[in-house]
């Protein structure tokens, strides 16, 4: 959904509760204004590889990358994101912005990490499915390509160039969950299946959907219209 400021403090809440271990952000997130997004959004774990912000007084706070240390192993996670994924956002958004070549970002980031004793490298990219695609046979090193935007429900993996291309369709119809074996940083073998959210099992968590009710709330309010 399109953020707006007094949709995103709740958005934020949600996420932190899920505890991710990295966040790629996309067009939709700052039309919410960009230093209402900064201000937000410093509190999850956003990792942004090939974007800055455009105006000499905003920083981009993000790190180009994160290292994380899960199951004996040390993955890097980058974020990347296209400049076609924000042709229909708004133009003060467009304007705000400043995309670099996906390609070359992530080879410098590779190059960066070289030193580094890395197991697996998990891209995650707000670019679709096709552009995702075309990525994965140029470069090599990455283990996983994560993919947004494009709203693509990738059923089986995709393989291109040993990189292995995953997304799980629109609106959270689908939790992705894949279970790979590597060999080196490729990987060797993946098992892919999804969890469909059910309405009536299980019941509603009970933090977001007081969330939900603050936020519905709060909308009324601003809005001038009660049930």
């Amino acid at each position: 959904v399109y953020t707006s400021e007094l949709l995103t403090p709740y958005l934020v809440k949600a996420l932190e509760s899920i505890r991710y271990d990295a966040i790629a952000f996309g067009d939709q997130d700052l039309d919410c204004g960009i230093p209402n997004f900064i201000r937000q959004f410093e509190r999850l774990p956003v990792v942004n590889t090939n974007l800055t912000f455009t105006k000499q007084s905003i920083k981009t706070p993000y790190p180009a990358w994160k290292i994380v240390k899960t199951g004996g192993l040390s993955v890097a996670i980058l974020a990347v994101q296209s400049k076609k994924a924000y042709a229909y956002t708004r133009e003060i958004t467009r304007k705000s912005v400043s995309i670099s070549d996906q390609e070359s970002a992530v080879r410098e980031t590779l190059r960066a990490l070289r030193n580094e004793k890395i197991d697996a490298v998990i891209l995650l990219s707000h670019s679709g499915f096709d552009e995702d695609l075309a990525l994965a046979g140029r470069v090599g090193g990455v283990s996983v390509i994560v993919g947004g935007h494009s709203q693509t429900l990738v059923e089986k993996p995709v393989a291109g160039n040993g990189v292995l291309v995953l997304q799980a369709g629109s609106n959270g119809s689908h939790i992705g969950v894949c279970d790979i074996t590597l060999e080196g940083t490729q990987v060797k073998a993946a098992k892919n299946r999804f969890i469909v959210p059910d309405m009536n099992r299980p019941e509603d968590d009970p933090y977001i959907r007081s969330l939900i009710k603050e936020y519905e709330a709060a909308e009324n309010a601003a809005t001038g219209s009660f049930e």
